[in-house]
């Protein structure tokens, strides 16, 4: 059975060993990154959510028409390794960006090629960039814009799943000698490797929801919207009708034990005619 532990050991095995039998340090490039690296599994159950706040992130939604990434798309660790099921023998690395035009870069690590930087965001804003450069080696992954643009577009929606706990629980991932193998791959003691589930306990609920009296909320995903507010201070901006406005964050709303609502986004000018 592939998981998070079987492809991140594929690519640390392609990348090289940490050390020697000695001890001495033989790959210095990616030491950092194996030793403080935190591994996060998404399970199969969950690509809806990943998929709706994904989905929520490309709508046209701000006054210049971007896509706004989520202020919840934030780093739990310096270096947070992200993999699905969808990914097969990739994993995306998410790290700060120290030296570029966004908070965040991703890159997408491979067991067979080298790793390519994806581009990277700013979470709670619409900046966002999709790093175009052509292959500098023969080995290194060749993607297109569109697809760098997708998984840098699926890196937020699953760091924004992270941030949610009231929706989810992290779990160990792998077994205890798959855990001990890896351990010893990155150099590492402290690593966590995380399964993400559905935390089914207890429903969550928003204000003016209610359960019980014959009915239950699904999961469903309310996207972030534009509210006239004249004394907002946080999140506020005068658009073109002269107007303050604030912006409200996309939130989660119902419960996941009761399935999952898709929303479809179609904007249009004017009404539709026959």
């Amino acid at each position: 059975m592939t998981d998070i532990l079987t492809v991140a050991g594929r690519v640390w095995d392609y990348l090289g060993p940490v050390a020697s039998a000695s001890g001495r340090a033989v790959d210095t490039k990616y030491a950092e990154l194996r030793r403080e690296a935190q591994y996060f599994e998404f399970g199969p159950q969950l690509n809806e959510a990943i998929d709706e706040i994904a989905k929520d992130i490309t709508t046209k939604r701000d006054g210049l028409g971007n896509g706004i990434i989520p202020q919840d798309a934030q780093l739990p660790a310096a270096y947070t390794i992200l993999w699905f099921e969808d990914m097969k023998d990739n994993v995306l690395v998410c790290n700060v960006e120290k030296d570029g035009p966004a908070k965040i870069r991703v890159s997408n690590f491979s067991g067979y090629m080298l790793p390519l930087v994806l581009g990277g965001f700013t979470p709670g804003t619409a900046e966002a960039h999709v790093n175009t450069e052509p292959p500098s080696s023969p080995d290194e992954e060749t993607l297109s814009s569109d697809v760098r643009a997708n998984l840098i577009v699926f890196a937020a929606a699953c760091l924004t799943l992270i941030n949610t706990p009231r929706l989810i629980k992290l779990l160990p991932a792998g077994t205890r000698q798959s855990r001990r193998a890896m351990g010893r791959k990155t150099g590492s003691e402290t690593a966590q490797w995380h399964r993400i589930e559905w935390d089914l306990t207890k429903p969550q609920m928003r204000a003016g929801e209610r359960m019980g009296a014959g009915w239950h909320m699904p999961l469903h995903y309310t996207r972030g919207h534009w509210r006239q507010n004249d004394k907002a201070k946080v999140n506020a901006h005068v658009r073109a009708d002269g107007k303050t406005y604030q912006w409200i964050e996309g939130y989660w709303s119902g419960h996941p034990a009761y399935g999952i609502k898709r929303a479809v986004y179609a904007p249009r000018i004017g009404e539709k005619t026959a």
